[in-house]
C-alpha cells in the first residue's frame, strides 16, 4: 500500500440459463479461456443497468442461436477465481424458437440428451447437470 490506495477486487454478475426442451440440455462448447474446448451453460456477464433475466436471455441468444423463456432462478454460485470469480445466477428456461447454432464465445451449440453429454466446464454447469440427472 505504498501508493497510499486500496484495491478492492470486486466480483462481476454472470447469469447463464439451463435450456431444456424434449427433456434435453441446451450446452455451448467454449472458445475461451477459462474452459476452452469444454460445454457449457450459455451464459455471461451482465451489462450495467440491464436486468438479470433479460440477460440471461440475450445471452442464449447470442451464444446459442435460441430464443427462450426464462424462469426461476435455480441457484447463485461464487464461481472459484481459476473460473473466472464471477458472482453467476443460473435461471431456469425453456426453449420457444430457434436452433441451437454457436454464437459469441462459441463454436459449438446442441442439446443434449441425459446419456450423451460431453466434457463439461464450471462448477455450475456441473451443478446444473447434477440437478438435471437426479431421480
Amino acid at each position: 500500500m505504498a501508493s497510499g490506495r486500496v484495491h478492492h477486487t470486486d466480483p462481476k454478475v454472470a447469469v447463464g440459463v439451463a435450456v431444456f426442451h424434449d427433456d434435453r440440455l441446451l450446452l455451448v462448447r467454449r472458445t475461451m479461456n477459462p474452459g476452452q474446448g469444454k460445454w457449457a451453460l450459455p451464459g455471461g456477464y451482465l451489462d450495467l443497468g440491464e436486468q438479470p433475466r433479460e440477460a440471461a436471455a440475450r445471452e442464449a441468444l447470442e451464444e446459442a442461436g435460441v430464443v427462450v423463456s426464462v424462469g426461476a432462478v435455480i441457484d447463485v454460485f461464487a464461481n472459484p477465481v481459476a473460473e473466472g470469480g464471477a458472482v453467476f445466477i443460473l435461471f431456469e428456461a425453456t426453449w420457444v424458437s430457434g436452433s441451437p447454432a454457436p454464437g459469441d464465445d462459441a463454436d459449438g451449440a446442441a442439446f443434449f440428451g441425459r446419456d450423451e453429454l460431453p466434457p463439461l466446464a464450471f462448477a455450475s454447469t456441473e451443478a446444473a447437470v447434477r440437478r438435471w440427472l437426479a431421480p
